[in-house]
């Protein structure tokens, strides 16, 4: 029990406690995946990560790491999405992402032009 706390905010922080370390133990795996270039794998456990994150500032680390995994698969869609929420959950990255948010715009756009060019030649 914390000094000075009730027996149920003690209980919330120790929860709250688990759920980081849970968080964190699934980062790690993550890591250790990318690492080894297990990219689909490392994915898993960073989305995991994401979903045990209790407030907006729990999701950073793993969103950053989901945003470098999807960049490095060639899916800007999905990478794109994930910059956009590091961007509202910290606006002052707004300038520093600035350029590589354009890259990946420019990279979806062109994606998108190949696959109608693709089907185009399809038929």
């Amino acid at each position: 029990m914390i000094v000075g706390a009730s027996k149920e905010q003690s209980d919330a922080f120790q929860i709250r406690r688990q759920k980081i370390h849970e968080q964190w133990e699934h980062i790690r795996k993550g890591s250790k995946f990318e690492d080894a270039g297990e990219l689909d794998l490392a994915i898993e456990e960073y989305n995991i990560a994401l979903k045990l994150a209790k407030t907006k500032g729990d999701e950073g680390v793993p969103r950053r790491s989901l945003l470098d995994l999807y960049e490095k698969k060639g899916d800007y869609r999905l990478a794109l999405e994930h910059l956009n929420q590091l961007i509202i959950l910290k606006p002052s990255l707004a300038t520093k992402y600035a350029e590589r948010k354009q890259n990946l715009l420019e990279a979806v756009l062109k994606d998108k032009n190949n696959q109608k060019q693709i089907l185009k030649n399809g038929r």
